[in-house]
């Protein structure tokens, strides 16, 4: 079973953003699986995270795109919140590279329930307004 699965409630409603979100799952998903079990290779684990960090620095600068563009009312907020997010991976992706041993539980649980998260309220809030905008 996947570490975690796209479910429709997490859905905001503009195709591009549920499709990077589906993509964030994925990448986190080959994390996960690169990260748990005896054949953990430091260089296998660093090409996924490498990939997950990549992926998530695209899709938020999508969304901030789309906050720009539609003079999103929470668009600061929002961005504090994506780094936020940033800044707490970097420091647990820092920590795996400076001492090596396992990429942490804690790492990923923090990602994913930062994740499941912002998506189901602040993107979801963000959705609203862009459907509203007649984005969709």
């Amino acid at each position: 079973m996947a570490f975690v699965q796209w479910d429709e409630r997490m859905s905001v409603g503009v195709e591009t953003i549920d499709q990077q979100h589906r993509e964030l799952l994925e990448l986190m998903n080959s994390l996960h699986e690169t990260c748990s079990g005896d054949a953990c290779q430091p260089d296998a684990v660093q090409k996924a995270a490498d990939q997950f960090s990549e992926y998530t620095r695209y899709h938020f600068s999508t969304e901030e795109q789309f906050m720009d563009s539609t003079s999103y009312p929470e668009f600061d907020e929002h961005m504090e919140q994506h780094m936020e997010c940033s800044m707490k991976a970097a420091d647990f992706f820092g920590d795996y590279l400076a001492g090596g041993g396992e990429v942490g539980r804690d790492m990923l649980e923090y990602l994913k329930q930062w994740l499941i998260n912002h998506i189901l309220k602040t993107d979801r809030k963000l959705g609203l307004h862009l459907r509203n905008q007649g984005l969709e």
